[in-house]
């Protein structure tokens, strides 16, 4: 195992695999030996493994490391190896090279470098979501000599150099939107809804619907509609009021939908608003523990007269997922009704002829 003089390198990627283009020396001095040499480089997980795509989304802050598999008849170990690059993220060049200095374990001869197999350099950070180049590769090592500095250029030792360098081989196509957030504020004393997002990057963006839902997560009407800057490569701000509340409505539902110049189309994910309203709104329902404890979750009825009509909606804002009940007397448990519900955020519903209350519930 190598340690790292830490130099972090912040780099965009969209792929688990650098693809090494081996390429001629360019400017640097020829090697005068090579009886050990880097036959490939791989960009992985802190793990070691490919990176599982299913697991990040694009602006995702990702760690990852750099690899190197040797070869050659050497059976010595390397001192200090120098590893510099140019780093190229979405066609430009930084104006400034890089560089990682390497440093063997044990500082001792018989500390053999492996063949064939992973030898990890360096770590670095990346954002998930575009491509980047390392070039102007040039690594320089000696063996056998107890060096503990690094050499930027030595003609002397052993070297490995490609100008053209590291390609990131793209896995996944850029969205035409990266989100970063999206939250609201609600102003009690104009009774309006202010509703904030935004984005990291946008590729051919044409504006946002805006839309929201009185009745849970089905019935979403556009509301609005803002214009987008089209193309960004740094973090763009929007904001929309909601001046027109539903009279009768004490939590609303809002999400955005992101339109291409194309007409495609992209949803962002489901927020939930208290209204103004909701403050002056006498709940006759109580759902405890909140958050949920073991599975456990009652519904109880703290009110004079249970309605003659009652129906019970669940459903998780990340999902699909959703059940409809009828509450049994003035205490329901329905914690088990919900085990294969995701854990984060639940919406409960209860229904009756005159009211609606909602709760939201914390699944751990």
């Amino acid at each position: 195992m190598y340690l790292l003089q830490k130099n972090t390198l912040t780099a965009m990627a969209v792929s688990a695999l650098f693809v090494l283009i081996f390429s001629s020396h360019g400017g640097y001095a020829q090697c005068s030996q090579n009886n050990f040499a880097v036959i490939e480089l791989q960009f992985l997980d802190a793990n070691g493994k490919i990176f599982d795509p299913d697991l990040h989304q694009p602006g995702d802050i990702v760690q990852g490391r750099v690899y190197a598999i040797f070869s050659g008849s050497s059976t010595n170990a390397f001192f200090p190896l120098q590893f510099n690059y140019t780093e190229e993220i979405n066609g430009v060049m930084d104006s400034s090279p890089s560089t990682n200095c390497v440093q063997n374990t044990t500082g001792t001869s018989t500390n053999a470098v492996p063949k064939g197999e992973l030898v990890y350099l360096f770590e670095y950070e990346f954002v998930w979501g575009s491509e980047t180049f390392f070039k102007d590769i040039y690594m320089t090592w000696r063996t056998n000599d107890g060096q503990t500095t690094c050499r930027a250029n030595d003609a002397n030792g052993q070297c490995f150099s490609s100008p053209e360098g590291l390609r990131l081989s793209a896995e996944i196509s850029p969205l035409p939107v990266v989100w970063l957030d999206f939250s609201s504020q609600v102003n009690n004393v104009n009774q309006t809804v202010q509703l904030n997002w935004s984005t990291a990057k946008e590729w051919d963006s044409a504006h946002f619907l805006v839309q929201r839902s009185e009745n849970g997560i089905e019935n979403f009407q556009d509301i609005g509609s803002v214009k987008s800057v089209g193309w960004s490569e740094t973090v763009s701000h929007y904001t929309f009021s909601d001046e027109q509340l539903p009279q009768n409505s004490k939590r609303l539902y809002y999400r955005l939908v992101q339109v291409d110049i194309d007409g495609n189309r992209e949803m962002s994910k489901t927020i939930l608003v208290d209204t103004p309203l909701a403050s002056k709104a006498q709940q006759h329902w109580q759902v405890f523990p909140n958050p949920m404890q073991d599975n456990s979750l009652q519904l109880n009825f703290r009110g004079a007269r249970i309605p003659d009509q009652v129906e019970i909606r669940i459903f998780a804002l990340s999902s699909n997922k959703k059940i409809t009940i009828q509450p049994r007397g003035r205490h329901t448990e329905i914690g088990h009704m919900l085990q294969d519900f995701p854990k984060g955020v639940l919406i409960m519903e209860v229904v009756s002829a005159d009211t609606v209350e909602n709760f939201k519930i914390i699944k751990k």
